[in-house]
């Protein structure tokens, strides 16, 4: 585990192109315990009164809450930076009439659906992966209309250093920090492969979402109940995500 400076968005696409049948196994598998028991739920708690006429799904993976979501939305746009992922999800939504998936980076959407305006997006995990967060909420500022909702999950920032045990020598909470990791799940723990996330302060995130005109509505720290709890080899302790529900203001 090592902080670096040089990443490029492309080459976190390249890791996720790596990764990603790993990740479509432990999704269908249920190996990945937090995706199905506290993320999916989670999101879909913070959108149950969006507006899910035309749903932006920012970073969607392989598809798997992209799914989810059509089943109770009129259209739903999956963008991911990964082709790999993007060949995954049109695989698992095969046959769903209401998805259609586009490979690209958010930050450079605009010009591929200019005019569209989209009534509610989400993003699952996918923040922590974004080079340029400034970038990525302004675009998604532009592409939704005011009163529109943005939800999305990351991981809780406040925890990081116990959940990802990281190096006090080199990291500090109130700076953002690009991260190279080996990827592992709680019931998975090969480091097989390596992948970047960024961590940012909650300030940070505050001040990017006020920045492109998105205000914070509902905050969720989501905790297992205990019958998930018992899942996990170690009893949580801590909120290890955080989703948060906001609106774009006028």
């Amino acid at each position: 585990m090592r902080c670096v400076w040089n990443k490029t968005q492309d080459q976190i696409a390249l890791e996720w192109d790596s990764i990603t049948e790993l990740r479509s196994q432990q999704i269908r598998s249920g190996k990945d315990i937090s995706y199905d028991n506290i993320l999916t739920p989670t999101v879909l708690a913070l959108v149950e009164n969006g507006d899910r006429s035309a749903v932006l799904d920012v970073g969607c993976g392989c598809g798997f809450l992209t799914g989810k979501i059509a089943a109770t939305s009129k259209n739903v746009t999956g963008i991911d930076i990964s082709p790999t992922s993007i060949r995954l999800a049109k695989e698992h939504c095969l046959g769903i009439g209401n998805i259609g998936f586009v490979n690209g980076a958010i930050e450079e959407m605009m010009p591929s659906v200019a005019g569209y305006v989209f009534t509610l997006a989400v993003t699952n995990m996918s923040l922590m992966a974004i080079l340029h967060l400034d970038a990525a909420l302004a675009t998604l500022s532009r592409l939704v209309c005011p009163g529109v909702h943005l939800a999305y999950t990351i991981t809780n920032s406040c925890f990081r250093l116990q959940y990802w045990n990281y190096s006090r020598n080199w990291f500090r909470y109130g700076e953002e920090n690009v991260i190279e990791a080996p990827f592992h799940i709680l019931l998975d723990q090969s480091d097989q492969f390596t992948i970047t996330h960024i961590h940012r302060p909650l300030e940070q995130y505050v001040s990017a979402l006020e920045k492109s005109n998105f205000g914070i509505v509902r905050v969720l720290e989501p905790m297992p109940s205990p019958e998930v709890e018992r899942l996990y080899p170690h009893p949580w302790g801590y909120p290890r995500f955080m989703g948060a529900l906001c609106v774009r203001k006028g």
